[in-house]
């Protein structure tokens, strides 16, 4: 009798630690980019280093743009953590069982190129969608696990100064930003990032460097999308209105079914 309350005891402190969160959830009970209950997201960070992390230039993470035909942007990265209130608290998402990936497509619209004084040139392009339905999605685990998905709420814009001579004033950093819309995700997601519709919009703001090759060879017919290159990027992605955070149902039914099971088997111990 002694052992078997043992047993229990040690049972209801393993389910105390997870119902405080001290204690991880297995894979399949993970929630997505690791929310939990009441949590707000203020922004998710998120990286493309197509050619900083090895094997250089291999997929899935970087930016490819290609010129003929379709003139179409792509980038694969990673989210790496999310910034979440109550606390402000930034949980790093880096970890095999979680795996959260961001993808956008896009199509260039229009570019121009505006002279400074010298070899310097003000670069301004934007794009715009597919027409696909989907400009962008991420997924967590694996590429059919689609957590969230949107479009374009604006068309993105990528400029910068270049250099097109050499010295100390090259530069291979451009800046690039839009906001996205959200269609369609985990319901407890997407309310944590303020819905969908009009009011859901996301803002993201990020650097593309690594230019292969380099600005300064790519500018140097004064146009610097009738070639194609690869590049890596590095942002943050900042919902302008969110809701608490909500386990989803099922989840919540599985760790509530299991702690009404050791009850149940507390009962049986003691009879």
């Amino acid at each position: 009798m002694l052992n078997a309350a043992r047993v229990f005891a040690a049972t209801l402190f393993t389910a105390a630690l997870f119902s405080l969160g001290l204690l991880v959830a297995p894979s399949a009970l993970a929630t997505p980019l690791d929310l939990g209950a009441g949590d707000l997201v203020q922004s998710m960070q998120f990286d493309a280093f197509y050619q900083t992390e090895p094997p250089l230039g291999g997929p899935p993470n970087g930016g490819t743009y290609t010129y003929l035909p379709t003139k179409d942007l792509a980038m694969d990265g990673r989210v790496t953590s999310v910034t979440v209130n109550p606390g402000s608290i930034t949980k790093g998402l880096v970890v095999p069982d979680l795996n959260v990936k961001f993808h956008l497509d896009a199509r260039l619209s229009s570019f121009s190129f505006i002279p400074l004084g010298g070899p310097l040139f003000f670069a301004n392009s934007t794009f715009i969608s597919n027409g696909g339905g989907i400009d962008w999605f991420m997924t967590q685990g694996t590429l059919a696990n689609v957590i969230l998905n949107g479009t374009f709420a604006a068309p993105l814009t990528i400029s910068g100064v270049i250099n097109i001579g050499t010295g100390a004033l090259t530069v291979n950093t451009l800046l690039s930003g839009t906001n996205l819309s959200i269609v369609n995700g985990n319901p407890d997601l997407v309310a944590a990032l303020g819905g969908t519709g009009a009011n859901a919009i996301l803002e993201l703001k990020q650097a593309i460097f690594n230019f292969v090759p380099g600005l300064s060879v790519l500018g140097l017919d004064l146009n610097l999308f009738n070639s194609d290159f690869t590049f890596a990027a590095s942002g943050q992605i900042t919902p302008l209105a969110n809701a608490p955070f909500v386990p989803e149902p099922g989840t919540a039914l599985m760790l509530g079914a299991g702690l009404v099971g050791l009850l149940a088997v507390g009962r049986r111990i003691r009879g």
